[in-house]
């Protein structure tokens, strides 16, 4: 047990308009052994606690297609930019796209933004942290729990895929 003087990373308090972040790359963990030697994301955890407009948090363990929805205000869905998702490169292969929403055991932090993360992610840049990546936002469009991909002119599309499950 251990005693923590900073505030608790929750996965409620996102609101629509904040923006969805990641650390680090995501897909292919099982492919090149990540799931098995990873860094836990404690100093980022840290700082994330510190800087009051991280809205929300959660770990990345079964895919953003997943985790995501622990996220979700009611009555919003992700909008996801498919552009913007960090992609594990692994003997010169990229992950895809449906990796970086579906596999599992990427160990990174999952967390929503009120505004523009650049003074964060410069200070973990600084630091020699994960790189932050900002992902897409939470928006009013769709179902709620529904995730949209935007591709790179714009257009919309439901994405139908589930996260990473052990039991599968």
């Amino acid at each position: 047990l251990g005693v923590s003087t900073l505030r608790p990373l929750l996965r409620t308090g996102a609101s629509i308009g904040d923006k969805i972040c990641v650390t680090g790359s995501l897909g292919l963990s099982f492919e090149t052994g990540h799931h098995l030697d990873f860094s836990p994301r404690l100093r980022e955890g840290e700082l994330l606690a510190i800087d009051e407009n991280v809205s929300a948090c959660t770990d990345l363990s079964d895919g953003i297609a997943s985790d995501i929805l622990n996220l979700l205000p009611e009555s919003a869905a992700a909008i996801l930019d498919e552009a913007s998702l960090p992609l594990r490169k692994f003997s010169g292969k990229l992950a895809k796209i449906e990796n970086a929403l579906t596999d599992g055991e990427d160990y990174e932090l999952l967390f929503t933004y009120k505004g523009n993360p650049l003074r964060l992610s410069e200070l973990f840049k600084s630091e020699g942290l994960a790189p932050i990546s900002v992902i897409g936002e939470i928006s009013p469009k769709g179902n709620f729990g529904s995730i949209i991909l935007r591709d790179s002119v714009g257009n919309l599309k439901a994405f139908r895929g589930r996260g990473y499950s052990q039991l599968a």
